[in-house]
C-alpha cells in the first residue's frame, strides 16, 4: 500500500504545478507574477502534505480521498491570484457551493485533468486500498461457510 501511495504523491506533485500555471493563465490578463508562483509552489507543498498524510493513514480512518484534497489545497492561490487582477470565472451552482475557496475553478474534477501519471497512480491506489479494505473485512467476518443454506 505504501509504495502506491508513494507513486500517487509523486505523480501529483511532477503534474500540479504545470496545471496550475496553465489554469491560472487562463484567468490572468497579464500572465503570472513572482506572486502567483510562489502561491502555486504553496499549494504544490500543501497538496503534497496532504496526501502524504492521506496515503500514510491507515485505509480504515475517514479521510477525504485525494483529489478532494488536491482541491482543498487549491483553494489557497485565491489571494494570489486576486491580487494579480485575475478575473474570477463563472461558476456552476453546485460547483461553487461544494468547492467555495476554489472561486477560480482550479481544483482537478478527474486525476486525467492532472496527466495519465496522476490518472493511473490515483486508480492504482484506490484499487490496492479496496481491495486492501475487503481482505480485512474476510478476515474479521469470514463468509458464511453454513453448506445447509
Amino acid at each position: 500500500m505504501a509504495a502506491y501511495g508513494a507513486d500517487l504523491v509523486s505523480a501529483v506533485d511532477a503534474a500540479i504545478r504545470p496545471w496550475l500555471r496553465d489554469r491560472s493563465s487562463t484567468v490572468l490578463s497579464g500572465g503570472p507574477s513572482p506572486e502567483v508562483d510562489e502561491a502555486i509552489e504553496k499549494v504544490a507543498t500543501e497538496a503534497n502534505r496532504l496526501l502524504l498524510e492521506l496515503t500514510t493513514t491507515d485505509i480504515d480512518q475517514p479521510l477525504s480521498g485525494p483529489l478532494e484534497r488536491i482541491r482543498q489545497a487549491v483553494g489557497s492561490l485565491t489571494p494570489a491570484l486576486d491580487a494579480a487582477g485575475a478575473t474570477r470565472p463563472a461558476r456552476d451552482p453546485f460547483d461553487a457551493e461544494m468547492r467555495p475557496d476554489d472561486v477560480y475553478a482550479l481544483g482537478p474534477m478527474a486525476f486525467t485533468d492532472l496527466s495519465e501519471e496522476v490518472h493511473v497512480a490515483g486508480i492504482t491506489w484506490g484499487a490496492a486500498k479496496a481491495y486492501l479494505h475487503q481482505q480485512r473485512r474476510l478476515a474479521t467476518d469470514p463468509p458464511n461457510s453454513d453448506s445447509s443454506a
